[in-house]
């Protein structure tokens, strides 16, 4: 055991957990940084959405936030990871490191990140982070224009295909055989012209600078970057960052909306595209 205890030990070094790290040593707090350098977007080619540093490689903002920190010497950087945390008598906490020691803080600041688990589809693993994402805030800028399918791994498939549509207007929405649509989704889809693939993917592999989906039946789907949900620990990126205004029911033109975000989307780019598509019920976009 490490005494006296510390003011906080944050675990995770990226910027969520070097920015208070900063905080608290600009305040002389005694805190300890855990950086196991194993960093979540280390596969992105930049960070997005972070004013300032927008396009960034990762691994140059750690750099910066690590160089910013240097002058506060109340915060320690330790090249070691959290194993396990328990309350302890006073009331903080006993934080034991993965190097062996232990230590106490008054806060614990878990700042380590998503653990992406990606779907079982071979090839997937191999274009994560190149032309295979998840965030259309994180990555769809990068893939305008450009010929995109939205591979449905779970229950939030077709709110990323909405998500997609002010960026292209040819989208495909990959679904199993057995994967349901139920009628508002299909409704939905069919009000901004989404195409939806049924087959039972195979493999995704790189061609080109695009890629190849390829399904049992032998059927072959060419499309540029893939957008896929994961599983994650937060089960899936659009759960992760649900926020209650958009969740939230509310009555809109004599009917209840339970979903405001996916609505707001619908009416927006309804309003917006006015070239209509078939949805793709009949026709197949693969050869």
């Amino acid at each position: 055991m490490n005494d006296p205890a510390l003011d906080v030990i944050v675990v995770g070094p990226g910027p969520q957990g070097l920015t208070p790290a900063l905080a608290l040593g600009r305040m002389r707090r005694r805190g300890l940084l855990l950086d196991t350098d194993a960093p979540a977007n280390a596969v992105s080619a930049g960070v997005h959405n972070l004013l300032g540093h927008d396009g960034r490689p990762p691994a140059d903002l750690r750099a910066l936030g690590r160089e910013q920190l240097r002058p506060y010497d109340s915060v320690e950087v330790r090249a070691d990871g959290a194993s396990a945390a328990r309350r302890d008598a006073s009331g903080g906490f006993e934080v034991d490191l993965a190097g062996g020691e232990t230590h106490t803080a008054r806060r614990l600041l878990l700042a380590h990140g998503m653990d992406y688990v990606l779907p079982a589809v071979p090839g997937v693993a191999a274009l994560w982070g190149d032309r295979v994402f998840h965030c259309p805030y994180c990555h769809g800028w990068e893939v305008r224009d450009r010929r995109v399918a939205v591979l449905a791994t779970g229950p939030k498939a077709v709110h990323q295909a909405l998500l997609l549509q002010s960026l292209t207007d040819d989208c495909v929405l990959v679904v199993g055989p057995d994967y349901e649509l139920g009628p508002d989704q299909l409704r939905a889809l069919g009000e901004v012209a989404a195409f939806i693939e049924r087959g039972d993917v195979r493999e995704i592999s790189g061609s080109g600078e695009g890629l190849v989906v390829r399904f049992a039946d032998g059927r072959e789907l060419e499309r540029e970057p893939t957008a896929c949900e994961l599983e994650t620990l937060a089960q899936t990126w659009s759960e992760h960052c649900k926020h209650k205004t958009f969740t939230g029911a509310i009555d809109f033109d004599g009917r209840r909306i339970e979903n405001l975000l996916k609505e707001t989307i619908v009416r927006a780019t309804r309003a917006t595209r006015a070239r209509p598509r078939p949805l793709n019920g009949s026709r197949s976009t693969a050869r």
